[in-house]
């Protein structure tokens, strides 16, 4: 989204606690449609399956870390934006 304003259509939140996944949805969803996942797993089958504007997920989670979906979504989805926490 790099400086320019528009609003992202669909943001895909990646985090292995069910409350900071919710906690993000409330604080988002007035911004965009939101898809929540328990896991980076979870994250690349939803991208998979329809695009996202943005991803924003944790760093640290089991299984695939945040940084090893970072990589791959770098490669496979090269237009969406990506935020770790």
């Amino acid at each position: 989204m790099s400086g320019d304003t528009r609003r992202p259509n669909r943001i895909v939140v990646v985090d292995d606690n069910r409350f900071t996944r919710e906690l993000a949805r409330e604080a988002l969803e007035s911004q965009a449609r939101i898809e929540c996942c328990e896991s980076a797993e979870a994250a690349l089958t939803t991208l998979a399956r329809e695009p996202a504007d943005l991803v924003v997920s944790d760093l640290t989670m089991p299984g695939l870390s945040g940084l090893e979906l970072l990589e791959r979504v770098r490669r496979e989805h090269p237009g969406t934006d990506f935020v770790l926490f």
